[in-house]
This record gives structure tokens, C-alpha cells and sequence, in this order.
């Protein structure tokens, strides 16, 4: 099956997904997983406004990437800037960013608390992880009045969750100032100040 269809098959098996995570007032979300979509090394996520393409086997050619772009705005309707990284050897590479996406910040919303979402100057990975929200979720529902320890906080993206549903006190700590760093901005984007 040709690329976009494989897309357009993908976003149609997360609709009622992506209409839970609005209920929820989420904005982040993985549209398409390669192995699992039946292009295994290719991963499409949304990040708020944000398509963030990512390959971790071939390079895309200019025409996939343009097929991707073109039929992710298609399926979203909406006009979505990309931004897309080939990642090998615990190394990226930034192959490509639409000219509106600029070093200024890009935030995305889970459970109504802002994050932000890329730092092109440091580490591979996007400032939130994906994979890891049934856990904040959780966390969420369980923390009220609870003082909560966040380890290898990373961004702090547990922290904020826990700081946002009432938890007592957050600490969070992780080896690196920087994700420390965005772990602060994150907080103050939601005017927490614990």
C-alpha cells in the first residue's frame, strides 16, 4: 500500500482516540507507528501544532516526505508545520523544518498543562514523551494532597502533571541541568510555582 494510504488508514483507527484525548484537553499524540502501520522505522507524531516526522532505519526521499506532510494536513485539515529527524546511533539528524518552525518554542497540551515540545540545540528526543502518559495519567488521579518524588524527572513532565492535580509537594531530579531547565519552564507555563 502506497504511503498515504497508509496514513490516511492510520488516522482513521485514531479518531476515537484522538477524540478522547480532546475530551481530556490533550493535543499530543502519536498518528502513526511504523512497524505496527506497515512501514516499520517511520513514526508521525503530533505534537499541538507540531508534526514531528521521524525515521530510524532509511532516510524518507523528498517524496515521501512531501506525501507526508501533505496527506497529514489533508487528514487533520488544518495547515500543520513539520519539522522531521532521522535518528541513528544515538544520534539525530535534522533533516528537514518548515520554514515557520524557528528555534521559538513550540508547546503542546496534555491534560491541560502545557509543555514544551523541541530543543534543536540538545538531545534527540521530543521535551514529552508519548509513550509514557497512561503513567502521568494515573499519576494524576492518585496524587492529591500526596507529596510525590519524581526521578529522573527528565522535563518534569510527571512533576507538572502531579503539581497541576493537587499533589502537596513535587520534587522532581534528574543528572541534567538542562531538562531540569525545561522542567522549570514547563512549570511555568503552568503557573506552578512548588
Amino acid at each position: 500500500m502506497a504511503l498515504p494510504n497508509l496514513i490516511e488508514t492510520a488516522y482513521n483507527r485514531r479518531i476515537e482516540l484522538m477524540q478522547s484525548l480532546k475530551s481530556e484537553d490533550t493535543n499530543a499524540f502519536r498518528l502513526f507507528h511504523g512497524i505496527g502501520e506497515g512501514f516499520p522505522g517511520l513514526s508521525l507524531d503530533i505534537y499541538g501544532n507540531l508534526l514531528l516526522i521521524q525515521t530510524y532505519r532509511d532516510i524518507l526521499t523528498g517524496t515521501q516526505l512531501d506525501q507526508i506532510r501533505i496527506t497529514v494536513r489533508e487528514c487533520l485539515s488544518i495547515s500543520i508545520p513539520a519539522v522531521y529527524r532521522h535518528r541513528e546511533k544515538n544520534r539525530a539528524n535534522l533533516i528537514h523544518r518548515d520554514p515557520e518552525v524557528t528555534e521559538a518554542e513550540f508547546l503542546c497540551r496534555e491534560q491541560g498543562c502545557l509543555f514544551e515540545v523541541l530543543n534543536f540545540k540538545q538531545g534527540l528526543d521530543p521535551l514529552l514523551f508519548l509513550d509514557i502518559r497512561s503513567g502521568r495519567r494515573h499519576l494524576s488521579r492518585i496524587c492529591k494532597d500526596r507529596s510525590v518524588l519524581n526521578l529522573f524527572a527528565y522535563t518534569c513532565a510527571a512533576g507538572v502533571i502531579a503539581a497541576s492535580s493537587s499533589a502537596s509537594s513535587v520534587i522532581n531530579i534528574d543528572f541534567s541541568e538542562t531538562w531540569l531547565g525545561h522542567g522549570r519552564q514547563n512549570a511555568k507555563h503552568n503557573d506552578i510555582s512548588k
